[in-house]
């Protein structure tokens, strides 16, 4: 929240702050990186363990 109003970092806020709405292009409602994401070919697990340190 900002001044007690909350902020939205959804797709729809996002696009309209940039003034260029998403528009889906295909039957799957996904991006391309959704699309790579949902193949399934990447471990997010081991991905996560490499990028993030814990504290």
């Amino acid at each position: 929240m900002i001044r007690g109003r909350p902020l939205s970092f959804d797709r729809e806020a996002i696009n309209e702050y940039l003034g260029n709405p998403y528009e889906p292009k295909g039957d799957d409602g996904l991006c391309p990186y959704g699309r790579l994401l949902a193949r399934g070919n990447w471990n997010v697990e081991t991905i996560t363990e490499k990028l993030l340190m814990l504290g």
